[in-house]
């Protein structure tokens, strides 16, 4: 090899490799915003411990700065920020229609979630909001 080309290789090669090194670090996720949820409608797939009450459907809309919840009976609203993939939501005002209890157990692990500073993962299309043992898995719908 000619002795020029030598330290040019040497030149490439320090400044590749750290680049490279730096592109296989996918340990650390990517925090999320509220920007990243804003104007975004999501339907839960999954509500862990319980599950989903059968013929109901979950959704929780990110608009204006608030989260609203509805999840076959009332409806929760809140306004709301992230963190550090915290979600922080303030009191949340709810509509007080009376169902029938699975409903309204529904209505209220959900409260208990959104207001327990959980957790949030966004993963393309897919919303994951974790508090302890409680996991509501949701798709954007």
């Amino acid at each position: 090899m000619p002795t020029h080309i030598a330290p040019r290789l040497l030149l490439i090669a320090a400044i590749a490799v750290p680049l490279f090194a730096a592109c296989g670090d996918d340990d650390e996720a990517t925090p999320l915003d509220a920007a990243a949820l804003e104007g975004r409608t999501f339907v839960a797939t999954d509500f862990t411990p319980d599950g989903i009450v059968d013929g109901s459907e979950i959704t929780v809309v990110f608009d204006d700065g608030a989260v609203v919840v509805t999840a076959g009976c009332n409806t929760q609203r809140g306004g709301y920020s992230i963190e550090e993939n915290v979600l922080n939501v303030e009191a949340m005002a709810s509509t007080m229609m009376a169902c029938d209890e699975a409903l309204m157990n529904q209505d209220t692990a959900l409260a208990a979630l959104m207001s327990s500073s959980p957790t949030v993962e966004l993963d393309d299309d897919t919303l994951t909001v974790t508090s302890g043992d409680t996991q509501l898995v949701l798709v954007e719908g």
